[in-house]
């Protein structure tokens, strides 16, 4: 997986994986774990990407440092990480179970400003996916790995619109 902080960058980069899925049904997700040798057991592995599956197509969203975004299709992991042994829950998943049968609406680059840290600029650090009935799906860098929160009614985030179903063409 391919990493970019840059703002410009990241919103082509997140029109050029969602453009198509405007208006497409959320049909599933993978939520990251990893396995752990020596406790023999899995874990929640945030560090791993996050999966959103749109019928035959699958994306997968991973935050890194403080906000480098990566956005893939596929079932792709970083290089880093591709000798782990990971697996990805498809059900079962308080936060991501209400996304199934959800329609995306918009996709937008979000500025937590309670993220802002001491760089003095604002970091563009959240992915926020807007459902068709209001629902907000926001994956966002919590310290180096990817974190999830979900709005039912105005996030207090603030955002740059990269694509949504109002969007002519």
């Amino acid at each position: 997986m391919k990493y970019i902080s840059d703002t410009n960058e990241k919103i082509n980069l997140i029109q050029r994986h969602f453009s198509a899925l405007i208006g497409k049904e959320i049909t599933g997700y993978g939520f990251p774990q990893g396995w752990s040798e020596e406790d023999k057991e899995w874990f929640d592995w945030m560090d791993l990407p996050v999966r959103l599956v749109f019928g035959d197509i699958t994306l997968s969203i991973s935050w890194t440092r403080s906000d480098e975004l990566a956005l893939e299709q596929g079932n792709t992991l970083p290089r880093y990480l591709e000798e782990s042994q990971a697996r990805w829950l498809t059900d079962n998943i308080d936060i991501l179970s209400s996304l199934p049968g959800e329609m995306l609406h918009s996709v937008a680059l979000g500025n937590d400003k309670h993220e802002d840290y001491a760089f003095g600029f604002p970091l563009w650090n959240s992915l926020i996916l807007t459902m068709q009935t209001g629902l907000k799906f926001v994956i966002y860098n919590a310290g180096d790995e990817n974190g999830f929160r979900l709005y039912t009614k105005n996030s207090p985030i603030e955002a740059i619109t990269c694509c949504s179903l109002s969007d002519p063409g």
